[in-house]
């Protein structure tokens, strides 16, 4: 987990602008007429440059459009075209396109020596240039620093030519899993409450044997979470992960918003590098879990412009897991509370963390998200033993009417004895 960095003279981060305050500048500009949101904000921010700086970002992004941006198909981003079915890179032949994501295409393709199935990822040449080249590139990096079976592992990576002059691109050939999406796959299999939090449990070992690693997701969501037939989960797309270490900065630059916003962490869609880290994924894991216990997200974000969505998960919090099902009343959705904590320092401080509790409420213990009071514990005792208080109860339950049975036998012989 990165550190905090120092604060400023307003108490703010490297002496910036106050998150608190330019939330609620940016709020109330929103409210204002179009012609005088330029006046408010000179008279809000009273000579506070940063933050006169942060809320006309925030607005700017507002009115430019920036959510139509967001949500074009990819295919609309390329300017160069990717190489085309049937055509080889690096000894493996291309034979369909299976997905479209932010920075490339994947194929599905095979190899002839070994012979073996592969999907191929492939950068479009020309898309975003030299920071869109760099994301690869750590994606290849982060993929190689991993070894779990929870994890697509990359095989091979390379840069090629297409065609004769064409143009270069960068590629590599990674597992190819064949399955459901996450939510996808737990409907259509009709996993019942202990199955799916088993089927969550392998998606947080193998997230947490990356943050071992020094690699965070990012971007964790169904569609790169891929269930095979036998209900095993594979975590792909390390895209636009980071590194939990000085390499970071490389990758993401301030104020740069990269993920999915319906599973972002709030620190996330503020677009500040240094406050995402480790428990960034630990948020978007609690939007998994939240959307496979109760069908529904934790906050609704559809329609909503950046500057709301951010607004919304800053101020926010999730209704109680147990409000949508009956079930999860209890320890799960205290689990779940935590885990979708607006603050960092509130949230579990590691996914193993999570999955911990997660896996004491599988097995009837006490979980730390909850204060142990005795008859907290009393209670999960009685939960992971019940045939030993079963038998217990049934012991003090004989005592109990032995007792009083000599007790009414001694009063109808000392009522016999007064009456003789």
């Amino acid at each position: 987990m990165t550190t905090e960095p120092d604060a400023g003279p307003d108490g703010s981060p490297d002496g910036g602008p106050d998150w608190n305050r330019v939330k609620e500048v940016f709020g109330d500009a929103l409210d204002q007429p179009q012609d005088e949101r330029t006046e408010f904000i000179a008279k809000a921010c009273a000579g506070d440059e940063a933050l006169r700086r942060e809320v006309e970002s925030l607005l700017g992004k507002e009115s430019s459009g920036s959510r139509d941006f967001l949500q074009r198909p990819a295919t609309e981003l390329f300017t160069v075209p990717a190489p085309e079915v049937g055509s080889t890179i690096g000894g493996y032949q291309l034979r369909s396109v299976i997905g479209e994501g932010g920075m490339g295409r994947v194929y599905d393709a095979v190899q002839e020596s070994p012979h073996r199935t592969v999907a191929i990822k492939v950068l479009r040449p020309g898309f975003l240039g030299a920071d869109a080249e760099r994301r690869f590139q750590w994606e290849i990096e982060a993929l190689g620093r991993l070894s779990h079976a929870g994890i697509a592992g990359v095989l091979e990576a390379g840069v090629e030519r297409i065609g004769d002059g064409g143009a270069k691109v960068s590629w590599f050939a990674m597992e190819k899993v064949d399955g459901l999406p996450f939510l996808q796959a737990a409907e259509e299999q009709d996993l019942g409450l202990r199955d799916r939090l088993h089927l969550f449990m392998r998606v947080a070992d193998a997230i947490a044997h990356a943050h071992q690693r020094g690699v965070i997701h990012r971007d964790l969501k169904p569609d790169n979470i891929l269930v095979d037939s036998e209900c095993h989960p594979h975590v792909l797309d390390f895209g636009i992960a980071r590194a939990a270490d000085p390499l970071a900065s490389a990758v993401t630059t301030a104020g740069e918003i990269i993920g999915t916003l319906a599973y972002m962490s709030p620190e996330q869609v503020l677009g500040d590098p240094d406050k995402v880290d480790a428990q960034s994924d630990v948020y978007a894991l609690g939007v998994l879990l939240f959307r496979l216990l109760t069908g529904q997200a934790p906050l609704p974000l559809d329609g909503l412009s950046l500057p709301k969505v951010a607004l919304r998960l800053s101020e926010e919090d999730p209704p109680p897991a147990g409000d949508i099902r009956k079930e999860l009343r209890g320890d799960l959705e205290v689990i779940l509370q935590k885990a979708l904590e607006r603050e960092p320092s509130r949230r579990y401080a590691t996914v193993d963390a999570f999955a911990a509790d997660v896996r004491c409420w599988l097995n009837d213990e006490p979980i730390a998200a909850r204060p142990p009071t005795a008859w907290y514990q009393l209670q999960k005792f009685a939960a992971r033993n019940r045939g030993l208080v079963a038998g217990i109860c049934l012991a003090f339950a004989v005592s109990l009417a032995a007792a009083v049975g000599t007790g009414i036998a001694f009063l109808r012989a000392d009522d016999a004895r007064e009456r003789a």
